[in-house]
């Protein structure tokens, strides 16, 4: 159990789980290995009510007016994706938008590069089937979609992050699967032949 518990912690993390996230995830791995009592075991308890760290209140007698003026004012603050609760606020990084996720909401976010020919990307018509999925499938599939979106825009996709994101859809429903795959093979020169024939040989094996 520890060693199901630390590996998939550590790779949940690596994945750019939050670690909250990460933590859920780990205990999943123990109760996938059919222990009913260790899986509640693993808990993390982070305390910063505020989320500040340290203290550092009257440190500011050596700045100068312009130093404070800087310093009091409003900031933007641009976050990638948190998950808190039974919510999921999916950012987008490179800009400061942003939506929140939660139980009886179906919105959909793309934080990948704009799509000047208006027309809709594989991702976009499966997110588009999430609708009669409970509120917990649907944001576990959003989450999977979004991780796969970023990875099959790179020129040579990373096959385990692939078969890892692509296994979490399935569990969702393999028709999510079977249906990405069919839309991202029949979308023209959109995407790399790499990742086509990645996207078979996962398809073969398990679908």
């Amino acid at each position: 159990a520890a060693i199901a518990m630390a590996a998939n912690f550590y790779m949940s993390l690596a994945d750019g789980y939050p670690i909250d996230a990460a933590m859920s995830e780990a205990r999943k791995a123990i109760y996938g290995l059919g222990n009913n009592i260790e899986f509640g075991t693993p808990v993390l308890y982070m305390r910063a009510p505020d989320g500040r760290i340290f203290n550092v209140a009257g440190k500011d007698g050596g700045m100068t007016e312009e130093e404070k003026e800087a310093a009091s004012a409003p900031k933007t603050e641009v976050h990638g994706d948190v998950v808190g609760g039974d919510a999921i606020s999916i950012g987008n990084i490179s800009g400061s938008q942003g939506i929140a996720i939660g139980r009886g909401s179906s919105a959909v976010v793309n934080t990948g590069p704009a799509n000047p020919t208006g027309r809709l990307t594989p991702f976009d018509r499966v997110r588009g089937m999430l609708g009669g999925y409970d509120d917990d499938a649907r944001e576990e599939a959003e989450f999977a979609l979004k991780k796969l979106e970023d990875i099959c825009a790179e020129p040579d996709p990373d096959t385990k992050k692939l078969d890892r994101w692509l296994a979490t859809l399935t569990d969702v429903s393999p028709d999510l699967t079977s249906q990405l795959i069919s839309a991202i093979k029949n979308s023209g020169s959109d995407y790399t032949i790499a990742l086509r024939g990645k996207l078979d040989a996962w398809a073969a094996d398990n679908l």
